[in-house]
């Protein structure tokens, strides 16, 4: 849950209010503040709900383009209420993101006959058990509680255990602790526990701490 809670610690009403102010006036450094406090709240927001590590970081950077041009311009009614004003955007850049993906792949999915003959060679082939692999590993994110896929995404983003727990709002070591369970469950689900598969690159870069 995206909440006015930051990286740098509690954020108060008055206190979101006051750098919204020192916004509007034109002070880069408040700019800067915006940016250091929301930025990794809204990138695990994102990676969350669109389950896109990639599509994310550019998704984030978006956000903040926005609520900057808001703040600059005056259009945040509730300045008290930033980080709520930003959950908004999140929420709609991502659900926009989700429906262009699900456009996406409905119109893959109606592939000509003589193309997906054509896929059924080698490389289709390969094509295909990648699909599979994804949705396989997909499935096993979604199984997982939001907080513990939200560090194993985090995780995966590059991001070190202490860095997530800012980002979270957690102990570094209740963030190790999580995603080591994290790990073990995805890789249950993936039958990579004792053997490695076609699905282990997605733990090749993921090592419990």
């Amino acid at each position: 849950m995206f909440s006015p809670i930051m990286s740098d610690g509690p954020f108060s009403p008055g206190e979101q209010a006051q750098l919204a102010e020192r916004i509007r006036a034109g002070e880069p450094a408040a700019e800067d503040e915006l940016v250091r406090r929301f930025h990794p709240r809204i990138l695990a927001a994102l990676i969350g709900q669109t389950r896109d590590r990639e599509a994310s970081r550019d998704l984030a950077q978006d956000v903040l383009i926005i609520t900057l041009r808001a703040v600059r311009s005056g259009k945040v009614n509730d300045p008290e209420k930033l980080g709520m004003f930003i959950l908004g955007i999140v929420r709609i850049l991502a659900k926009n993101h989700i429906r262009r993906r699900i456009d996406r792949q409905s119109r893959e999915d109606e592939l000509p006959a003589e193309l997906i003959d054509r896929l059924a060679g080698p490389l289709g082939q390969a094509r295909l058990e990648e699909a599979e692999r994804e949705r396989n590993v997909r499935a096993a994110l979604d199984a997982l509680p939001a907080a513990d896929r939200d560090i194993v995404l985090l995780t995966l983003d590059g991001r070190k255990p202490r860095e997530i727990a800012a980002a979270l709002q957690i102990a570094p070591d209740v963030v190790r602790q999580r995603k080591f369970r994290a790990i073990q469950k995805i890789a249950t689900s993936l039958g990579t526990l004792s053997q490695t598969g076609s699905s282990g690159h997605f733990m090749s870069g993921v090592k419990p701490e």
